[in-house]
């Protein structure tokens, strides 16, 4: 997307790379990029989960404040596709969106379940309970270790 708009080739008219535009296009924070699992998963393997939870927050943590010069010691050269700085710009256009903690927003899984909803008919909010279907307790416990 970076790419295509600064050539002039498009021009975005709603966008959902922020933490803004997926308030205006949704009515909410959109979460994405979360770590999904089967409970019996988590259950079956509390530790992995919970090493998960701590290189994602731990990532989250250090996004917040790395340099540009950071993040391209990181990236694999593959990604970059020879041309650093519209990684960066790409990065910087989506920075905001990056979780500070690795917390599930407030409002982010009804907004994903309002969203899904709107074009999945097998899906009735009316018979989801959304604090059964996911957790911060991980991403609490590695902030803590972060600490």
């Amino acid at each position: 997307m970076t790419k295509l708009t600064r050539s002039g080739s498009i021009k975005v008219l709603v966008g959902t790379r922020t933490v803004k535009g997926t308030q205006e296009v949704f009515g909410g924070t959109m979460p994405a990029a979360t770590l999904y699992t089967p409970e019996s998963f988590i259950q079956k393997n509390p530790n992995t989960t919970q090493a998960l939870a701590n290189a994602i927050v731990r990532a989250d943590n250090w996004l917040q404040t790395a340099s540009d010069a950071d993040l391209l010691k990181m990236v694999p050269p593959a990604y970059l596709f020879n041309d650093s700085a519209l990684y960066l710009e790409a990065f910087h256009n989506v920075r905001d969106a990056y979780s500070p903690d690795g917390i599930m927003p407030a409002d982010g899984p009804a907004t994903s379940l309002r969203a899904l909803s709107s074009f999945d008919s097998r899906l009735d909010p009316k018979k989801i309970d959304l604090n059964a279907t996911y957790t911060n307790d991980f991403a609490r416990k590695a902030a803590v270790q972060l600490k």
